[in-house]
């Protein structure tokens, strides 16, 4: 740790671009935030500032440009740009985690490689109960435990007996459950 007029901060703060700038990053006029933030921007360290300030408490966080993002930006959490993977707990750009419509910024909470790892896990969990593995053109469905061509598959999870199979029931819950609605209403 390296002490500083704003207390004790990590050692990758000696190979920052901001040294010896305390005045301007903690100003709080728009130009000087502007240019403290220009400044973070060609810093070599920027994750690493940026994650440390994300671990400080409310009573620890100087009211400065820190990471590029100010206090209020931090208090706020991650740029929408950014995200936090919850298996791996990387901060990673907001593209590398796979689209979900209820998810917050209608993304997954999981990055596409940790999601992959999870997948291939449960899969081979799958193949290792049948004792062997599929031949090459064909996948074990998780849905009817089936080893199947890989074109009875298309882009989904399980094959397509599965999926209408699937769908169809989903669509008589909405059904049952619209009726219920119904009934409770009269």
């Amino acid at each position: 740790m390296i002490r500083t007029l704003f207390g004790e901060v990590p050692d990758f703060h000696a190979r920052a671009a901001c040294v010896g700038k305390a005045l301007l990053m903690s100003s709080r006029e728009d130009q000087d935030i502007a240019q403290a933030k220009a400044i973070c921007s060609r810093c070599p360290v920027l994750s690493e500032c940026r994650e440390w300030a994300a671990e400080l408490t409310q009573e620890q966080d100087p009211e400065m440009v820190m990471g590029g993002l100010t206090y209020a930006e931090r208090r706020r959490g991650l740029p929408r740009q950014m995200r936090r993977c919850s298996t791996c707990n990387e901060v990673k750009s907001i593209e590398e985690f796979g689209r979900r419509k209820d998810g917050r910024d209608g993304r997954q909470s999981r990055c596409l490689v940790c999601t992959r790892a999870q997948s291939n896990a449960a899969y081979e969990k799958r193949v290792a109960k049948t004792k062997k593995a599929p031949p090459t053109g064909f996948r074990l469905c998780p849905g009817c435990d089936r080893v199947k061509p890989d074109d009875d598959f298309g882009r989904r999870r399980t094959c397509a007996t599965c999926s209408i199979d699937a769908h169809h029931i989903s669509q008589q819950r909405k059904r049952d459950a619209h009726k219920k609605n119904s009934e409770t209403a009269s």
